[in-house]
């Protein structure tokens, strides 16, 4: 049985390359080239045969021009509406999870309500600008030290307080 061999990309990426620049020599010479075949066509052909001919290719020139032209536009009409629809999703996640995800996942993580966290953002967030979005992790991390260091010294208090009573 014949073993199947994987091909190699690097031929058709080589290909590529040489019908890209072939194309821009190509486009970038054309004037010259069609000037170089009505020289030669007009050696070779009656006056009335040439005059054919060129109407001939006059037609194809043109209309090969507007399928081009119009399949670019096309093109450009369809991206754009992609584009404005990637935007769009793309604000929907955002809001999502800027106003959703990231509240409830901040506030399980900390203990305390996603809505608390929402507020917090949006009110400070609105009242101070970008500065105003660490005002809350700030405000936490101070409460929840201040809180631990308060039950701290009241159990301290409270185990003294009941040490010295049992004496």
């Amino acid at each position: 049985m014949k073993k199947l061999q994987s091909k190699s990309w690097y031929p058709y990426v080589v290909a590529l390359c040489i019908a890209a620049v072939l194309s821009i020599y190509l486009l970038l010479s054309k004037d010259r080239l069609k000037t170089d075949y009505k020289e030669l066509l007009s050696a070779l052909l009656t006056e009335e045969k040439l005059n054919s001919v060129l109407n001939y290719f006059t037609r194809c020139d043109y209309i090969v021009n507007r399928y081009l032209v119009f399949s670019l536009l096309d093109s450009l009409i369809a991206g754009a509406v992609f584009a404005v629809i990637f935007i769009a999703v793309s604000l929907v996640l955002q809001v999502a999870d800027g106003y959703i995800i990231k509240p409830r996942l901040f506030g399980n993580s900390l203990g305390i309500s996603g809505l608390l966290i929402l507020l917090a953002i949006v009110t400070l967030g609105k009242s101070f600008g970008m500065g105003g979005l660490p005002i809350p992790l700030l405000a936490f991390t101070f409460f929840y030290t201040a809180a631990i260091y308060f039950l701290l010294i009241w159990f301290l208090f409270w185990h003294f307080d009941r040490k010295n009573n049992w004496e």
